[in-house]
């Protein structure tokens, strides 16, 4: 979950962090998104 030179972590990263999680349980959509490097938006 750390990577180098990434100050801003997405809030998908900071939400699982603040959850003490490894995965993060999201629809398809938001999925592809994360993958995409695209932010969630709400």
């Amino acid at each position: 979950m750390k990577q180098k030179g990434c100050k801003i972590k997405p809030e998908w990263m900071q939400t699982m962090i603040a959850r003490n999680r490894k995965t993060l349980v999201v629809c398809r959509k938001y999925h592809v998104q994360i993958h995409n490097g695209k932010p969630i938006a709400e």
